[in-house]
């Protein structure tokens, strides 16, 4: 079987689509020897296709056009009629004639339930392709049970069309000690007070606005000794979350590093008091899992498919509601039995997310729809 897959977020760095097009790529390569790969990339300079330097059934393939409407329209489609492909899958958008049958994989319908939170290129862009996709696809693969169902419900898709394959989490993600390369990490980024952590893409619908907001009732009502450390790579209408910083006076208190390579998150998680999530949409939520496998404390979202991923292993909170974010997280600074009940908890439910089952489910889906 000759498997083509669009790989192009793979380069992406700081994004969920570049995480999963990325581990999903390495444990295919770890589990299936047998068939035939072809990867079309933009560049494929970029560091991590070196992975597959001396892997022989896969091969990296150039596509000659970078923009996202005519790379997948032509040079995509034009590729897998001379690769002769068996499947070709790609994510969210897939090019209107191809060769080989079709899979899709749908992270979420954000931009579908959220709109405000994009802009109008992605809305539009979004609106017309992804469902004219998901219903020319053999098999649509989402990442939550939660997502299925809004997918099958908005499009009005089969639910045996779907599959939900959760995602995993990389061994990288482990709880670190007080080790050298923790402190140089620290140092790098000049954190030297204790700190509650949040990560994310700056986009809105991360709601991190709500969470300074939060932060700030917290700190001004009862003095704490911690910070508010927020890393993400910038995103739309990103730069209003300075000026709402700013507009707080809370530049001594809350600091945005921006994008964090993978490597170093955890040391972030490992060092931090808890970490809170408070995105009003998510598909899965990966950076809940990072947390809990690195055994940081969790306050997250009770919206999507966080509850989903997360089950008893931290605490929920409604992501709007300013007051209860606050009394969460002076819940989880105040109660050290709390904290450790919730470590204990997250290291063993992050045990049940892993990339080599999410390949390895992905493979069985390729075999079925071949």
């Amino acid at each position: 079987m000759r498997i083509g897959i669009d790989a192009h977020m793979a380069e992406r760095e700081g994004t969920g689509n570049c995480t999963y097009t990325q581990q999903l790529l390495k444990n295919l390569a770890e589990i299936d020897q047998r068939n035939e790969y072809v990867l079309y990339v933009t560049d494929r300079t970029q560091t991590f296709y070196s992975f597959f330097k001396n892997r022989r059934n896969f091969t990296i393939k150039e596509l000659t056009l970078k923009s996202t409407w005519f790379r997948t329209i032509f040079s995509l489609a034009k590729e897998t009629y001379a690769d002769a492909i068996d499947v070709l899958h790609v994510t969210y958008f897939a090019p209107p004639w191809h060769q080989g049958k079709l899979v899709v994989t749908i992270h979420d319908l954000a931009v579908y339930h959220h709109p405000v939170h994009f802009g109008f290129l992605e809305r539009t862009r979004f609106k017309i392709w992804v469902p004219y996709s998901a219903r020319r696809a053999a098999k649509v693969i989402t990442i939550s049970k939660f997502t299925k169902s809004d997918l099958a419900q908005t499009y009005c898709l089969p639910a045996s069309k779907i599959e939900a394959v959760h995602i995993g989490v990389s061994e990288n993600f482990r709880p670190l000690s007080e080790s050298s390369q923790q402190k140089i990490i620290l140092k790098k980024y000049k954190i030297s007070n204790p700190f509650i952590f949040a990560l994310g893409r700056l986009n809105s619908r991360k709601n991190l606005k709500t969470l300074i907001l939060a932060f700030h009732h917290l700190s001004s009502s009862t003095p704490i000794p911690y910070s508010l450390i927020i890393a993400g790579k910038n995103d739309y209408r990103s730069s209003e979350i300075g000026s709402f910083i700013q507009n707080l006076n809370l530049e001594q208190k809350v600091k945005i590093l921006g994008y964090v390579p993978d490597e170093e998150l955890p040391a972030f998680f490992s060092s931090a008091i808890c970490f809170v999530f408070p995105s009003v949409f998510e598909g899965f939520g990966l950076p809940v899992v990072e947390a809990m496998a690195c055994g940081c404390p969790v306050i997250s979202s009770n919206t999507s498919a966080i509850p989903e991923v997360i089950g008893d292993a931290g605490i929920l909170i409604n992501p709007y509601d300013t007051g209860e974010i606050s009394q969460a997280i002076f819940k989880m600074i105040s109660d050290d039995r709390l904290r450790s009940k919730l470590r204990e908890k997250g290291l063993k439910r992050a045990k049940l997310f892993t990339w080599k089952e999410t390949a390895r489910r992905t493979l069985d889906i390729y075999e079925s729809v071949f």
